[in-house]
């Protein structure tokens, strides 16, 4: 095969070409810190970074839907703290007025702060978190209960429409195709008021009881109270568990992120050392084919005018 001077010149400026465009490629690849710049730098490892990506963002709302799931109940269970205080301080009264030895006009007072516990406790079913009524189901902006009446001879639960909303579980999805409710309805705290067995009711009936009932009727609410208080604790330890299988959740999704998170470093990022490397290589090359072209490419007439 006869190797024309034409021949050597063109094989040795592509030489010099490709040693450029690889010093090109790793210049850029230092200077963003990044292996896949443009797609066609790695088809397939451009696919497995758009999937990694994804999985993170994904898991990123899963975190955020945990933590906001979180928070919500550490607000019910102070709610439910709440509710637990003032009925023990109602079964304080309650016993205190089951004395017929006390004076009427002291069952009266005993009658005036039931009457303001009532108060306190609405206050505390209508309790809010980030702006929206815990205990009022779906229809989380509705107020759920209001007092009829001054004072009051009931309270109604106003979450009640579209049928069932104030029914029905505020839901979090916690992970793919997972989701966990993190709310109790009103109804099921403090019990339906329109068959005159909610826990307002039976501070209504001790509250009425005191003033004008006897020490049978005043007993005969006592028995109401305590099992109000026993459901608010069985509801309360329940919102610990729920509480403590989010954290749970909460710390796999933390090191699902830990772990994504590295992957895509592993599958984008550029090796700095290697990159660097590779670099003082290809200049060596790039200088080393300088040099042999030198000498391959012969003298031209210019270099005889001199």
């Amino acid at each position: 095969m006869r190797i024309t001077n034409g021949m050597q010149s063109n094989s040795l400026l592509r030489s010099l070409q490709g040693s450029n465009e690889r010093s090109y490629k790793l210049q850029e690849q230092l200077s963003t810190g990044r292996r896949i710049n443009r797609p066609s730098d790695d088809p397939v490892g451009v696919s497995r970074s758009l999937k990694l990506n994804r999985d993170l963002s994904e898991n990123g709302q899963y975190t955020r839907n945990v933590q906001d799931a979180m928070a919500f109940l550490d607000a019910t269970d102070t709610a439910l703290g709440g509710v637990g205080d003032i009925l023990q301080r109602i079964q304080e009264l309650a016993v205190s007025g089951a004395n017929d030895s006390l004076p009427q006009a002291s069952k009266n007072a005993l009658a005036d702060e039931v009457d303001e516990l009532l108060g306190q406790m609405i206050q505390v079913a209508n309790t809010t978190h980030s702006g929206v009524y815990i205990f009022a189901g779906e229809k989380v902006l509705t107020q759920p209960y209001a007092a009829v009446g001054a004072p009051a001879t009931g309270v109604t639960y106003l979450a009640t429409e579209p049928a069932g909303s104030g029914l029905l579980k505020n839901n979090f999805e916690i992970a793919p195709n997972v989701t966990d409710s993190v709310n109790y309805t009103g109804r099921e705290i403090f019990g339906d008021e329109t068959t005159a067995n909610s826990v307002f009711d039976h501070l209504i009936q001790l509250r009425d009881a005191l003033r004008t009932g006897t020490v049978t009727d005043i007993q005969a609410v006592e028995g109401d109270l305590s099992a109000d208080l026993d459901a608010v604790l069985s509801y309360r330890s329940t919102v610990g568990a729920k509480y403590n299988k989010m954290e749970l959740s909460l710390n796999r999704l933390s090191s699902a992120n830990v772990n994504i998170t590295q992957q895509i470093a592993d599958n984008d990022d550029t090796d700095i050392a290697y990159a660097t490397m590779q670099l003082k290589l290809e200049e060596n090359v790039y200088n080393a084919a300088l040099a042999v072209g030198a000498r391959v490419i012969p003298p031209s007439l210019v270099d005889f005018l001199s």
